[in-house]
């Protein structure tokens, strides 16, 4: 009996190793979660080569919060913590955990765009709208550069046909006026006729 005894005393005095966080009541959850709310990323974009590479800063941990990476199961607990080197066109996932209550409290998504191989090619000059001349977006492993010169060349035609021909009318206006200018000279002349012819008469 006594044996039993000092068994259990000792597999007592080992429960708090076992025991790693207290349970939390609704409202530390909820504050914990408004904590969880302020956690912000941001990125900066490089190249390396003609590859694009991104640095993802996670800021804003605060408290007792940490955030796990869910792809590569690194965890970050620093007030601000910088992720290096990230590929694009990435959709990542961030599980952001109370140490206090042990407990999973909101799950946070950050897509880092993808980058066009195109985009600075010489064929894309002056077409940045162009759908393969993008700078950013997915182009499909099926426009080769081979194709993207002749899609280049299409859509430049399809400009040129677009284009609205702009005429300039020219308005002879120098005939308008000598004909004005002499209709008015007639007009002053024939009245000047009349008044005189009138005078002429109330003379005699």
């Amino acid at each position: 009996m006594k044996k039993y005894k000092i068994l259990i005393f000792i597999l007592l005095s080992f429960c708090p190793y076992f025991i790693s966080a207290k349970t939390c009541d609704l409202k530390e959850i909820s504050d914990k979660k408004k904590l969880a709310r302020e956690v912000a990323f941001s990125y900066e974009y490089y190249f390396v080569g003609n590859n694009i590479y991104y640095d993802v800063t996670i800021s804003n941990i605060l408290d007792d919060l940490y955030i796990k990476d869910i792809k590569t199961g690194k965890t970050y607990s620093k007030t601000e913590e910088t992720i290096k080197k990230v590929s694009d066109n990435q959709r990542l996932t961030f599980e952001v955990y109370s140490k206090e209550c042990n407990e999973l409290i909101a799950t946070k998504f950050l897509s880092l765009p993808a980058y066009n191989q195109y985009y600075n090619n010489p064929l894309c000059d002056g077409i940045s709208e162009f759908q393969y001349c993008h700078k950013w977006g997915i182009v499909s492993s099926s426009i080769t550069p081979e194709v993207l010169k002749k899609k280049v060349e299409e859509y430049r035609s399809s400009l040129k046909e677009d284009e609205i021909e702009v005429i300039n009318h020219e308005t002879k206006i120098t005939g308008f006026y000598v004909f004005l200018v002499l209709t008015i000279f007639i007009l002053l002349l024939t009245f000047k006729i009349i008044v005189y012819g009138k005078k002429e008469k109330d003379f005699i």
